[in-house]
């Protein structure tokens, strides 16, 4: 039989499978490492509101786990949509071997997304639904310190966040299905031509010495010197 003129060098006869699996751990992965943010942040923005003032740097300036309405709608309200995406995402991300989930992770990054807007608009807008403001003045560079760690700082990550999620959702989709063809293409075997030997030509084909210089011909070779005389 003859050999194909372009061989696969390391190539196997393994599945699709064998790949598609590896990319669905990635997916996997990647959702369970989304997650796990998703739930730091949510805590952060949840619980230091309330507990800030034990290190000297409350929002607002009330005591200790007081509960008014600002700290619970500019605080708990949106980092309770934030823990419930980053919860929802960890347990997509166990079942997406199984083909599940791929609304979920775009239902669940989208609520990530709201939850880092709302941490970011919410101060700004509570001046005009309430009529105060919510950080307490302590200068200029302590008002942006607070601005940074309880609203901008939380919105930016978690939209980040909820985007990825989004964007997880959308191009790997159901991880049973995601081609071959998107893996990295360094994973892709090296391709080299293998001379056919098993034709007529098949040692002219060859190269007629090693190394760099090698060329093939197909002339007799004639030796040197003058030609031959014919005796009379």
């Amino acid at each position: 039989m003859a050999t194909h003129p372009l061989r696969m060098r390391g190539a196997t006869d393994a599945p699709d499978t064998v790949r598609s699996g590896e990319v669905r751990w990635s997916y996997r992965t990647s959702l369970g490492m989304t997650g796990g943010l998703l739930v730091l942040m949510a805590l952060w923005g949840g619980l230091m509101p309330f507990i800030g003032s034990v290190f000297g740097f409350s929002p607002d300036g009330l005591a200790t786990w007081h509960w008014d309405l600002s700290r619970g709608l500019l605080a708990a309200v949106p980092a309770g949509g934030a823990l419930l995406a980053g919860l929802a995402l960890l347990q997509l991300g166990r079942i997406a071997g199984l083909g599940f989930g791929r609304m979920g992770v775009m239902v669940a990054g989208l609520l990530a997304v709201a939850a880092g807007c709302w941490f970011a608009i919410g101060p700004v807008a509570w001046p005009v639904l309430e009529g105060h403001r919510y950080f307490i003045s302590v200068g200029a560079y302590g008002t942006f310190e607070r601005e940074i760690a309880y609203a901008l700082g939380p919105g930016l990550f978690l939209g980040i966040m909820g985007g990825l999620a989004c964007e997880f959702a959308a191009l790997q989709g159901n991880p049973r299905t995601v081609p071959v063809q998107m893996l990295a293409a360094a994973e892709e075997p090296a391709i080299v031509p293998v001379a056919d030997v098993t034709g007529p030509n098949a040692m002219t084909d060859a190269p007629t010495t090693a190394g760099p210089t090698a060329t093939r011909t197909n002339a007799v070779p004639v030796a040197d010197g003058p030609p031959a005389v014919e005796p009379e």
